[in-house]
């Protein structure tokens, strides 16, 4: 059986990737949790989902790794962990976004930067180096990375304004611009393309044809823990209100249609492209300033520095 790695697999369409992995009846998943209970609570709704027992007497099909994007001593905490003979894909879906104020990580760095780009471009890394026969990567990515993207049912967010990986990680302000504050999560998931294409050109000019990056984008998916941070009318509405419109608005999906999509990017054996951004589960083209070769390798170059990735942990 073919080991996946996922982030962000405890809810949401990270669980429902987990859970059609799972039903293919072909996968053993690693999954990173930060809270132990969560991951038991993940475990055991996975059981009732694909209604096998075998997740519980069989470890290897399922198991849960202590995993804290917020602390990159975390992140190389659970990749050395990690005992998996083999690895076949990584999804790099968690994220987060904190609209009401400024809040940092563990190594003082802008926590939304931190986890949604600068973990998972640690992970990656420490991934390639340790698991040689790796071929598939899939982050999710999101259409706030796009300027000119309007948003859906009147739900937008501030558009990207990307200067240098430095500013991203240590922003001056105070926090107290919600603006400002939604506008880190546009800023990371523009970094999340940087990052994926960056890689995809690394990994061709190193002849390296075998390994697959690609970028998902899920399109709005209410009903997610990713407006936990906001406040209670916008959790409420969020929750209760924009699911009736999954499914049925063409720019919004259930958490259950986008995981099948998402997890069909490590399934599907007739995709074969490297480097492109499914929408939902259609390739077309990112945002004009995502094709900046000049801040694809600043951002790289810096991140490097910033996760502190040593030349013996790396493929690159």
């Amino acid at each position: 059986m073919k080991t996946i790695i996922i982030t962000g697999a405890t809810a949401g369409i990270g669980f429902e990737a987990a859970n059609f992995l799972l039903k293919q009846k072909k996968y053993n998943l690693i999954v990173g949790v930060r809270d132990a209970a969560r991951g038991k609570a993940m475990t055991s709704r996975l059981i009732a989902e694909t209604q096998n027992p075998n997740i519980q007497t069989l470890p290897t099909q399922v198991q849960t790794l202590p995993l804290d994007l917020s602390s990159l001593d975390s992140v190389r905490a659970f990749a050395e962990k990690i005992s998996a003979t083999e690895v076949y894909g990584f999804i790099g879906n968690a994220g987060i976004q904190h609209p009401e104020g400024l809040v940092r990580t563990s190594d003082g760095i802008e926590e939304t930067f931190g986890v949604n780009h600068l973990a998972h471009f640690l992970l990656v890394n420490l991934l390639l180096k340790k698991y040689p026969a790796l071929q598939r990567i899939v982050i999710t990515a999101s259409e706030v990375h796009d300027a000119a993207y309007k948003g859906a049912l009147g739900i937008s967010v501030p558009p990207p304004h990307y200067t240098t990986a430095d500013a991203a990680a240590y922003p001056t302000d105070d926090g107290k611009s919600q603006v400002e504050n939604q506008r880190r999560y546009s800023l990371s998931k523009l970094c999340n393309v940087f990052f994926v294409y960056e890689l995809c050109r690394k990994l061709q000019q190193a002849g390296n044809q075998r390994i697959t990056g690609n970028l998902f984008n899920p399109r709005l998916v209410p009903g997610t823990e990713l407006a936990r941070s906001f406040p209670p009318p916008i959790r409420f509405a969020w929750n209760n209100i924009l699911p009736l419109f999954a499914d049925r608005h063409p720019r919004v999906r259930s958490a259950a249609r986008s995981g099948r999509d998402l997890a069909k990017l490590i399934d599907d054996d007739s995709i074969t492209v490297s480097g492109k951004y499914f929408d939902a589960d259609e390739i077309t083209a990112t945002s004009k300033e995502s094709y900046d070769l000049g801040k694809a390798k600043e951002l790289w170059d810096a991140s490097v520095r910033l996760s502190h990735l040593k030349p013996d942990e790396t493929i690159f």
